[in-house]
């Protein structure tokens, strides 16, 4: 079988990721943990202490926005990648090039008022290119899938579904570990006996006042 040369576009996971930055290091993280026959590129914007088998190596390409997409695409095709897996949407878009793209959501288009002009534009030019060409997409949910393909008519088949999993520092807790942990994390953050939690990033498109408003109703 083959080699395959595999470039990957890890600029969100540089710092404190959340959401697809933190969905890429995992990915990167588990690749590296069972392929050891692939060769694989990593494309970042600053030099980043990791530690990667041998197969892998680090590209920091230090450029603004536009230019670093462009300076990544002629690295793929002077190193001869066969694959690119990227969240953004501007490699995709080109010739010569065999995408993956990453998907969330489409919240730009569902929500255009909460984010930047220049994001809704990209993706809005980005989104009607690429479904012109033979680009596979991830995405995390079946929600998400629908809205790829009722927003831009994309084929079911070339979008996959790969829902998110734990990361191994969780686990099952028993009775009395529930018990001490709750007891612990209580007196360290000074907690009510009962409390809401929400883990995400604070913004207007997570939809934080619908969801209190709706345990409001629930309570009622």
């Amino acid at each position: 079988m083959s080699t395959k040369k595999i470039g990957i576009d890890i600029r969100s996971s540089e710092s404190n990721p959340a959401g697809i930055g933190r969905y890429i290091k995992n990915l990167v993280k588990s690749i590296s943990d069972i392929d050891k026959g692939n060769s694989y590129i990593l494309y970042s914007r600053k030099d980043l202490e990791l530690e990667f088998p041998k197969n892998f190596k680090l590209k920091a390409i230090r450029a603004p926005w536009l230019l670093w997409h462009v300076a990544v695409y002629l690295d793929l095709l002077r190193e001869r990648v066969g694959i690119y897996l990227t969240p953004s949407l501007i490699i995709p878009t080109a010739p010569f090039i065999r995408s993956i793209l990453l998907v969330c959501d489409v919240t730009s288009f569902i929500m255009p008022k909460k984010h930047r002009l220049v994001t809704i534009i990209t993706e809005k030019l980005g989104y009607h290119t690429f479904h012109k060409k033979d680009v596979r997409v991830i995405t995390i949910s079946e929600n998400s899938k629908n809205d790829l393909i009722k927003y831009f008519s994309l084929e079911p088949e070339r979008i996959i579904v790969t829902p998110l999993a734990p990361d191994n520092i969780f686990k099952l807790l028993n009775h009395k570990e529930k018990e001490e942990g709750f007891k612990h994390i209580s007196e360290k953050y000074n907690l009510p006996s009962t409390f809401l939690l929400y883990v995400g990033t604070i913004e207007p498109r997570k939809n934080l006042i619908s969801l209190l408003m709706a345990y409001k109703e629930a309570l009622n």
